[in-house]
């Protein structure tokens, strides 16, 4: 994934705009009745197309021809500010609860800003929801040696995860991938194994070492990772995989788009096919379609994406088909062979979505 992230004093300011910015919009959106939900949509557009500036300009930029203008002093004016893209999905959650009645806009601007730069969770998150992180500022966090220990001992095991594994197994990963022709489908497929592992432990090793720094103060984030390669069912592994994130695209994207279908299809079947199995199609590929161009604006990022929409919505349209065969075969459910075969099966469909997740480029 393309990381553009920087820090600079202008950069810091566009961050801080945008808290006073939300902070004014949530306060006013809260007060108003009437033209609560044009608010509501205004600062939700503005922060988007913010992010999406900063995220997507460069491949506007890299059209320029090269002997017209030189193409350095425009990239470091508009690359992504350090934190703006979590900060961007907290602040929206924050603006959708309180459009929802959920919580109240918070009134301290201190704690506000402070909740949005917690340094832990700045980078790469967890994305903390409102309810759970605004609240812990107002505790008294008194010296913990207990919370201590357990914070530095998950830090450590954070620097293992990312340090040992996962930048170990990126050696023969990149030797691979970068050189794909000069390798056969063993080694292919080794290094595809391998790249799980490495993006689990890159990913869950930082996560480990924001929690665990957090715990340092006192403070309690969000578990992001649960064991993802022992999901039986690639919806199960998305309830384990970045937690915090693909909670966030259930609650705030997937569920509303379904709901939004819901209310447009007239019909209870369409082709022979309910209509529920359709919405769940049309909200899966465009919620993962969503998510696949978030991580990187290449064609492989969208494909990757749309892989997890189409075996989301497979496994939802076959959900009947598969207990009924079950239950003719007088496979038990909880058979441990039966669940090894399930773990198993989601373990090599999340690799093969991978594959593209890892590919730099796309060839016909």
């Amino acid at each position: 994934m393309r990381n553009l992230s920087y820090l600079s004093p202008r950069f810091l300011l566009i961050l801080l705009a945008l808290i006073i910015g939300n902070y004014s919009f949530a306060r006013i959106m809260e007060k108003s009745i009437i033209h609560r939900k044009l608010i509501f949509v205004g600062a939700i557009f503005l922060n988007i197309l913010i992010l999406l500036f900063f995220k997507y300009v460069h491949v506007f930029i890299n059209l320029i021809p090269e002997n017209t203008i030189s193409r350095d002093p425009i990239v470091k004016w508009v690359l992504l500010p350090v934190g703006l893209s979590y900060m961007t999905f907290t602040i929206s959650s924050y603006l959708i609860e309180i459009k929802r009645g959920n919580i109240k806009a918070e009134r301290h601007i201190g704690i506000f800003t402070a909740s949005l730069l917690f340094f832990p969770k700045l980078l790469q998150g967890p994305i903390e929801r409102p309810q759970n992180i605004f609240p812990q500022f107002y505790e008294t966090h008194k010296l913990d040696f207990d919370l201590i220990f357990s914070g530095l001992r998950l830090m450590l095991w954070g620097y293992f995860k990312k340090l040992v594994v996962a930048d170990r197994l990126a050696a023969y990963v990149d030797a691979v991938y970068g050189n794909a022709d000069m390798h056969n489908g063993t080694s292919l497929a080794l290094a595809t194994v391998f790249y799980a592992f490495q993006i689990y432990a890159d990913f869950s090793g930082y996560t480990d070492i924001a929690l665990g720094s957090a715990r340092l103060f006192g403070f309690k984030l969000t578990e992001n990772f649960n064991r993802p390669y022992l999901a039986t069912s690639i919806k199960e592994f998305w309830n384990r995989w970045h937690i915090s994130f693909s909670s966030w695209l259930r609650d705030y994207l997937f569920l509303p788009l379904a709901f939004y279908f819901s209310k447009r299809f007239k019909k209870e079947e369409y082709l022979n096919i309910s209509s529920e199995k359709w919405i769940y199609l049309l909200a899966s590929m465009i919620t993962f379609g969503i998510c696949g161009l978030w991580h990187g604006e290449t064609l492989n990022y969208l494909v990757w994406g749309f892989i997890f929409g189409i075996l989301l919505t497979w496994s939802n349209w076959t959900e009947k088909f598969n207990k009924k065969t079950r239950r003719l075969l007088g496979i038990k459910k909880k058979s441990i062979f039966y669940t090894a075969y399930k773990i198993s099966f989601t373990f090599i469909l999340v690799c093969f979505a991978w594959i593209f997740f890892r590919a730099s480029v796309l060839t016909m």
